[in-house]
Parts: structure tokens; sequence; C-alpha cells
């Protein structure tokens, strides 16, 4: 009798999921694409979508470096002002 293998596939632990809304001024804004690992999500404006939760990471490093280059920026502007 031949010895059977057993064959355990690994299945991915499933994402854990984070609620965001991505505001926008205008109505009709244009979507946010995202890409982790090579893999892209299209997340519209202006509605609440679950996504991954590394998708969430990417998002909130966007913003908070927008917010920082924001600072910055305006800083040479009191500079100059002077």
């Amino acid at each position: 009798m031949a010895k059977e293998k057993e064959v355990m596939e690994e299945t991915p632990e499933p994402k854990r999921m984070v609620r965001v809304i991505l505001y926008s001024e205008r109505a009709k804004a244009a979507p946010r694409f995202v890409s982790v690992n090579g893999k892209t999500y299209r997340i519209p404006r202006n509605e609440e979508v679950f996504v991954p939760e590394e998708v969430a990471e990417v998002l909130r490093h966007s913003s908070e470096a927008k917010r920082f280059a924001e600072r910055y920026q305006k800083s040479f502007e009191v500079k100059a002002e002077r």
C-alpha cells in the first residue's frame, strides 16, 4: 500500500478592514488610487468604504506628509514677508 501524503493548503488570514472616508469639497472629485504590494485600490471620495488596514495606513501617511509639506511651505512664506 502506497503512503499517502497529506497536502495542507495554507489559506491566507483574512485582512482586517478599516472604515475610511476621503472628504473632498468638489462634488465629483476623482477617486484616490492607492497601491500596496503590487495591488491597486480605487477609493471613492465622500463615501464611507472599508479598506484593508495597510491601505488605511498608506492614506494616513500620505495625509501626514501633505500637512508637513504645507507647514514647511508656509514657514518660508512667513520668512519672506519679514
